[in-house]
């Protein structure tokens, strides 16, 4: 079935997250956190509540950056086009414009990336003709750069996909993706699938590819619970992270979000855990650190008390946020499938 696109009479841009814990993003900046029905789990107030309606174009959100429970991910980027093109973006609490100076007859039609310090926005120009040509902007961490190296005949764009390949080069054919492995180089390449208008009622596919500068790295997080069950009220259960560092350069830094469910408290760590916040049935945990060389790895514990109602599930999680990490799946990693026991 279709996705819906509106909820609460607001236009829905996209959504992160898992199953029964999805986070809407909508038009005027506003972020839900819903379940698998579209039921809101706040009392159908926003997780984030925007002052005003910013008329936002499209959203994207880095991932590993849309946490568990009702809580704003940590960061997602927007494009705005009225009454002038923008770019803004969310740094988990606040929409802020990123005062990029975009020409004016610019529009951007959608925007993705890979992290947090590689974002591709595209979209479109008159070009004079009668028509359009294509416009796409990158972002490196700092600046926003217009991409001046696109083909005259490049068409407008409308939507986009952004993939970084090491040493593999990952292509998709409409937007099924598929591997093909070109050589053993380590060599790091940004792949953008973008559709375009071609002629009037009828789209294309465009592939972009280009080498990148930046050495790229690989993180991986995993979160394993060392204490045995059954469990009930008042017992001691402790979890062990391991991060290793399995890409080809240095880490220069990353950090550590744990994410605490309202059947534990807290009792100690040492990973170097502050705590960030309480949200509703969720205590989540920040903890910076330094770098890791390739194959380094860093362990540490975490302590915790069941304190919950019998039958509850004991959830804990982590998430690995690291810069020029081009492969983000193995960047979280959970402990759950176990629950209270009455004494």
């Amino acid at each position: 079935p279709l996705f819906c696109r509106g909820f609460l009479n607001e236009l829905m841009l996209t959504a992160c997250g898992n199953s029964n814990d999805i986070k809407l993003f909508t038009t005027s900046g506003d972020i839900y956190n819903v379940n698998n029905l579209m039921g809101d789990v706040n009392g159908f107030d926003p997780i984030h509540d925007e002052p005003g309606s910013l008329s936002l174009g499209g959203v994207w959100i880095p991932e590993g950056y849309c946490v568990p429970g009702p809580k704003a991910p940590l960061e997602a980027f927007a494009i705005k086009n009225f009454p002038a093109a923008e770019l803004w973006h969310f740094d988990g609490s606040s929409w802020a414009e990123m005062n990029v100076t975009v020409p004016v007859n610019h529009t951007f039609t959608w925007i993705g990336g890979i992290d947090s310090n590689n974002v591709t926005a595209v979209g479109f120009k008159p070009d004079n003709m009668g028509g359009n040509s294509g416009v796409v902007w990158h972002f490196d961490g700092s600046t926003w750069t217009e991409d001046m190296t696109l083909p005259v005949d490049t068409p407008g764009l409308t939507d986009i996909a952004v993939n970084i390949s090491v040493p593999d080069f990952i292509f998709m054919d409409g937007f099924e993706s598929s591997i093909n492995r070109m050589s053993n180089e380590q060599r790091y390449g940004r792949n953008i699938l973008a559709s375009a208008e071609f002629q009037e009622g009828i789209g294309e596919v465009l592939r972009g590819d280009d080498a990148l500068d930046v050495q790229y790295t690989d993180l991986l997080v995993e979160k394993t619970r060392l204490s045995t069950g059954p469990f009930s009220n008042g017992d001691s259960i402790t979890y062990q992270i391991v991060v290793q560092n399995v890409g080809p350069v240095s880490s220069t830094a990353f950090r550590l979000f744990d994410t605490v469910y309202i059947s534990m408290d807290y009792v100690s760590d040492t990973c170097g855990f502050i705590e960030n916040e309480t949200s509703f049935d969720w205590t989540y945990f920040d903890a910076n650190l330094p770098s890791l060389a390739p194959s380094q790895v860093m362990i540490c514990n975490m302590t915790l008390t069941i304190n919950g109602e019998v039958g509850d599930e004991i959830i804990n999680g982590v998430q690995l946020l690291a810069a020029k990490d081009y492969n983000q799946s193995n960047n979280t990693s959970s402990s759950r499938g176990i629950y209270i026991q009455a004494p």
